[in-house]
């Protein structure tokens, strides 16, 4: 009798503690949905109290990075364009009649009546030491020196007798256009190669000058050369100059 009093006591403890670990969990789901929930409305809550000078940030941050990539993008395609054209103006080169240096002389100007500076390529423009090899084109309109080096207007042409000024932007691409030309030392070569002949220049003085300096432009009774482009880097408050003199022609 006390035995089976025991037991029936023994199975009413047990349904007791079922039911309370029932509850227990039950009540532990409830709660952790309501946590949950919660914590979507505090973070939905966060997102709405978001100030108007935070969300100007963002769209300011937003509008950085598409100007980053959209001037990145124009980089790279000036960058493969100007391949194509030193590509396409080798290739005008080995088609070339045979030149000699009377031709050469005897040619007064090889600018093209009518074309426009987008139409007159000249040489390809080379510095070995800095890895440069460059289209020149001819005239410094803000639409020709976007795409290429410009020979200036008024100086003298590759090879001839007189001063040949070429400029040029420091292209944020590492190696584009004048982007390396503060790398340039004295004695190194400056080779211009056109479709009758090629030149080769010798460093003789590096120097940075004002914007307002146009002595860099003087003319010169031997043959020689004058590189230009903006300096510092990015800031651009100076001009950097490499001159050169001719010390080698070959003729094709």
């Amino acid at each position: 009798m006390r035995q089976q009093k025991r037991k029936e006591k023994r199975n009413i403890d047990i349904n007791r503690n079922k039911k309370r670990d029932i509850s227990g969990n039950r009540n532990r789901d409830i709660n952790g949905n309501k946590n949950r929930s919660i914590n979507r409305n505090r973070r939905r809550r966060r997102v709405r109290n978001l100030t108007g000078i935070q969300q100007l940030s963002l769209a300011l941050m937003a509008i950085g990075l598409a100007l980053i990539l959209i001037t990145m993008g124009m980089n790279l395609y000036a960058s493969y364009a100007n391949r194509q054209e030193v590509a396409s103006f080798r290739e005008a080169i080995a088609e070339s009649p045979f030149a000699t240096e009377s031709d050469i002389v005897q040619q007064e100007t090889r600018e093209q009546p009518g074309a426009s500076a987008e139409e007159t390529a000249i040489a390809i423009l080379r510095i070995p030491s800095i890895e440069c090899e460059e289209i020149v084109k001819d005239g410094s309109a803000r639409w020709t020196l976007a795409k290429a080096l410009g020979h200036m207007e008024g100086t003298a042409y590759p090879g001839e007798p007189g001063n040949c000024a070429i400029a040029g932007h420091r292209n944020y691409n590492f190696g584009l256009f004048f982007n390396r030309l503060d790398e340039v030392q004295v004695e190194d070569e400056i080779i211009l190669d056109t479709k009758e002949a090629s030149y080769t220049y010798r460093v003789t003085e590096i120097k940075v000058v004002e914007p307002e300096d146009l002595s860099v432009l003087d003319q010169t009774e031997d043959a020689t050369i004058t590189l230009i482009t903006c300096t510092p880097l990015y800031i651009a408050t100076h001009r950097l100059i490499v001159s050169g003199e001719l010390v080698e022609t070959t003729y094709r």
